[in-house]
C-alpha cells in the first residue's frame, strides 16, 4: 500500500531514497528470514522487526549530524563539548531523528554538506595563505637556487578550487530529491563553497574562478540527477529495462518527482487542503517549539549580525565569508523561505538545528547550587 504521493501518473516523492534506506535492509531481512527459515523452520520476521529495522537505520544516519558537528568544531576550535551536549539533550534529536521522515533524511543531507563546505572554507583559507606566502618568497629571492627551491614547495600546496566536489554534488541532488525544499538549506553552503577563495591576486579574476566552479559543479547536478530519474522511473513500472534497450520509451515514461512537488504546490488551493498558516507560525511557534530557549537566543543573534552588517562601517561589518556567517544564512534563509509558504509545519525547520547549535550553544548558561 502506497500513499497518495507516490502515484505513478505524477509521482510527488522519489521511492530511489527510502527504497535504498529501508528497503534494502528490509529485503536483506527477508533472505535471512528464509535461510533461518530453511535451517530451523523458524520464521524472525514480525511487526515489531519490520518497525524496529528502519529505526534503527535512521538511527545510525542520525549519528552523521553529530559527526558534522564534531568535525566542524575541531576544525575552527569550537567547543564540541557544549555543542554535543546541547545537540544530544535536543528531542528533535531522540524523536524526530529517530523516525522515517523525508526532514530527517534531510537533516543528515544538510549536516553533512555543511561539515563539507566548512573544511573545504577552511583548507582554502590555508591554502590561498600558503600560495600568497610562497609568491611573497619568490619575489624577494635573488639567485636562481633559491627561486628553484620556492618553486619545490610551491608544488607541494595541495589543491583545493574543487575539493570535495563530487560529494558535494551528489548530497545537494539526493537532498533535492528526497525534498525539493532542500534548495532553501543547501544553496547558502553551495554558495559559500563558489566564492570561498576568491581573490584579486589569483591568475584567475575572482568572477572566473566562481564560474568556472559552476561549470564543473552543474554537470555532476544533471549526471545524478539523470541517475535518480532512471531508478524513480523503473521503480513506477512505465519505464522498462525492455523499452530503454528498444528506446521505445515515452516522455510520459520518465517520472520527474521534484518538478511534481513543485507543480502541486503551485497549484491554488492544494496548499490550503493540508492547512494554512500565518507567516510568523514558524518565528513565533515552531521555533521555540523545536528549539526552546535557543530560539529567542538564535533571533537576537540573527537581528544582531543583521544590524551591525546594515549600519556599521565598512571596515566594521562582519565577515560574510567566515563559518559563522556560513551558519548563521543557512539557518535565516531557510526559516525566512518557508515562512512564505502558507503551510508550516515545525518539522520542515529540522535540518537547520546542526546551524543553530555551532552558532548559538555556547550562549546557554547554567550553575549548579
Amino acid at each position: 500500500h502506497k500513499t497518495w504521493e507516490f502515484n505513478i501518473t505524477a509521482p510527488l516523492r522519489s521511492p530511489s531514497i527510502p527504497y535504498t534506506l529501508y528497503g534494502l535492509p528490509l529485503n536483506a531481512l527477508k533472505y535471512v528470514n528464509e535461510y533461518i527459515h530453511h535451517l530451523q523452520g523458524w520464521n524472525i520476521i514480525g511487526p515489531f522487526l519490520l518497525q524496529l529495522i528502519p529505526r534503527l537505520v535512521m538511527l545510525l544516519l542520525s549519528l552523521s549530524v553529530d559527526f558534522s558537528v564534531y568535525q566542524v568544531c575541531k576544525l575552527y576550535r569550537h567547543s564540541y563539548n557544549q555543542c554535543l551536549t546541547t545537540l544530544a539533550s535536543s528531542w528533535v534529536m531522540l524523536i524526530y531523528s529517530t523516525r522515517t521522515f523525508s526532514n530527517s533524511v534531510e537533516l543528515a543531507l544538510t549536516s553533512l554538506l555543511l561539515y563539507l563546505v566548512a573544511h573545504t572554507m577552511k583548507r582554502t583559507d590555508e591554502t590561498v595563505y600558503l600560495q600568497h606566502l610562497v609568491q611573497s618568497s619568490y619575489k624577494e629571492a635573488k639567485t636562481i637556487k633559491e627561486k628553484v627551491e620556492i618553486q619545490k614547495k610551491r608544488k607541494l600546496i595541495p589543491p583545493h578550487d574543487f575539493k570535495y566536489i563530487v560529494p558535494i554534488a551528489a548530497i545537494c541532488t539526493l537532498g533535492f530529491f528526497n525534498r525539493p525544499t532542500f534548495i532553501l538549506f543547501g544553496f547558502p553552503p553551495l554558495f559559500f563553497w563558489f566564492q570561498r577563495g576568491v581573490s584579486n591576486k589569483s591568475v584567475f579574476t575572482p568572477f572566473q574562478i566562481f564560474n568556472f566552479r559552476i561549470g564543473l559543479m552543474v554537470p555532476l547536478l544533471l549526471v545524478f540527477s539523470c541517475l535518480l530519474i532512471l531508478t524513480d522511473s523503473l521503480y513506477y513500472g512505465q519505464l522498462t529495462p525492455g523499452k530503454l534497450w528498444n528506446l521505445t520509451m515515452d516522455w510520459k515514461d520518465w517520472k520527474v518527482a521534484p518538478f511534481n512537488f513543485v507543480m502541486y504546490n503551485l497549484v491554488p488551493g492544494n496548499v490550503a487542503s493540508h492547512g494554512e498558516h500565518p507567516w510568523y507560525t514558524h518565528i513565533l511557534v515552531n521555533l521555540p517549539l523545536l528549539l526552546g530557549p535557543l530560539a529567542p537566543i538564535w533571533v537576537i543573534t540573527v537581528l544582531n549580525w543583521v544590524s551591525e552588517t546594515v549600519t556599521n562601517e565598512w571596515r566594521r561589518k562582519p565577515d560574510v565569508r567566515n563559518v559563522f556567517s556560513l551558519t548563521l544564512i543557512s539557518s535565516a534563509l531557510p526559516v525566512i523561505g518557508l515562512s512564505i509558504v502558507k503551510h508550516q509545519e515545525p518539522r520542515f525547520l529540522i535540518p537547520i538545528l546542526p546551524c543553530v547549535i555551532l552558532m548559538c550553544s555556547h550562549k546557554l548558561r547554567w550553575t549548579l547550587k
